[in-house]
């Protein structure tokens, strides 16, 4: 059963569950080669997930980084 942000970004998004739920997944791998195994569990973790998720459905765009003048 998918969870509740999987089902909102399927519904947002127009794509499928399984579609968001294979995104969602490869993110997943993304984030275990980013974050050391210890921060596996933590907030910033699941943080980074859902975002990079959003960015990939398009849901959300990235921050701009302020450039220096």
């Amino acid at each position: 059963m998918p969870n509740k942000n999987i089902e909102s970004y399927a519904e947002r998004s127009g794509k499928t569950v399984k579609e968001v739920e294979r995104i969602w997944d490869e993110t997943v791998q993304e984030a275990k080669k980013k974050f050391p195994e210890d921060e596996w569990e933590s907030d910033g973790y699941y943080a980074w997930i859902n975002a990079v998720t959003m960015m990939k459905l398009q849901l959300k765009t990235p921050k701009k980084k302020k450039g220096k003048k």
